[in-house]
């Protein structure tokens, strides 16, 4: 335990003087920068276990990123996306991954879990960005910069030079993961200023669309699928909660409407809670 907080403080130090320098503008010798990545992969080995040292230890590490509000997430299939997101990230090379699938399908419950579960790494700085529905690329700089605590790009008007200070910014996180949930449309990342293929960054997008990702070069496609009949089912009781079951005819129609649904969980929560009130005499 010494051992670790030895080197995490030997790393923080020598990456902190790296970080000023590049910020300054000041060249760095390439041995020092090396020796700086060496400590920070040695820690990483130690801190890339979730929970590892959550009470024992007294490094300090930064929390990047609050914690979202979840929702519990109803199918076997659906928690195994969960882990295999999650283990894609962890361990793929691939620096662009799409998650795509029809709205309404679970696509943001489904990452927002995948986001609360990589805070777990400590050795991770993870952001999670909704996407501005009125999408431009000086909107999506700010949502971004807003995320990752650039409070300072508001004052550059220059869309290119903004990307540069968040590009700059982005590239000295630890080893930052980038969610951008809600995308409509495809974007050039250097435009923005996230350096994609410049160092450890890996940038998550959602979608609707499979061309989406085509167009964001997406090395990796998840697509979301719809609910099974069952779970279907398990979704709406556990929405409609201590409202109690349904049997007889108004069951019937209850099913009847979850069919039309096809799976879809927004069609399928909007049934339940619109069913809470009704009772079999109703």
């Amino acid at each position: 335990m010494n051992e670790l907080k030895s080197k995490w403080t030997r790393t923080e130090e020598e990456y902190g003087s790296v970080v000023r320098a590049i910020r300054e503008g000041i060249s760095f010798p390439p041995e020092k920068v090396a020796e700086v990545e060496g400590l920070c992969k040695e820690v990483e080995q130690i801190l890339l276990v979730p929970g590892r040292f959550r009470q024992e230890a007294t490094v300090r590490c930064r929390k990047t990123s609050p914690w979202v509000t979840i929702e519990e997430l109803v199918g076997k299939e659906t928690l195994q996306k969960v882990d295999e997101i999650v283990c894609f990230i962890m361990q793929s090379k691939d620096f662009v991954i799409g998650v795509y699938g029809m709205g309404g399908v679970g696509k943001t419950a489904i990452l927002r879990n995948v986001y609360n579960r990589l805070l777990e790494y400590r050795a991770l700085d993870v952001f999670w960005v909704d996407v501005p529905q009125d999408f431009s690329v000086y909107a999506l700089q700010e949502a971004i910069a807003n995320a990752v605590g650039l409070d300072n790009l508001s004052n550059e008007k220059d869309l290119k030079r903004r990307a540069s200070l968040l590009c700059g910014h982005l590239k000295v996180k630890k080893r930052p993961i980038l969610i951008l949930d809600g995308l409509w449309m495809h974007f050039e990342v250097k435009d923005v200023g996230i350096p994609v293929g410049m160092g450890r960054l890996r940038l998550v997008v959602t979608t609707r669309s499979l061309d989406v990702c085509r167009m964001m070069l997406c090395q990796k496609q998840m697509k979301i699928e719809l609910l099974k009949e069952e779970d279907s089912w398990r979704l709406f009781s556990r929405t409609r909660g201590f409202a109690g079951e349904l049997s007889g005819e108004v069951g019937q129609i209850a099913r009847s409407l979850l069919n039309r649904c096809s799976g879809l969980p927004l069609g399928i929560i909007e049934i339940a809670t619109c069913t809470r009130g009704v009772k079999e005499h109703d």
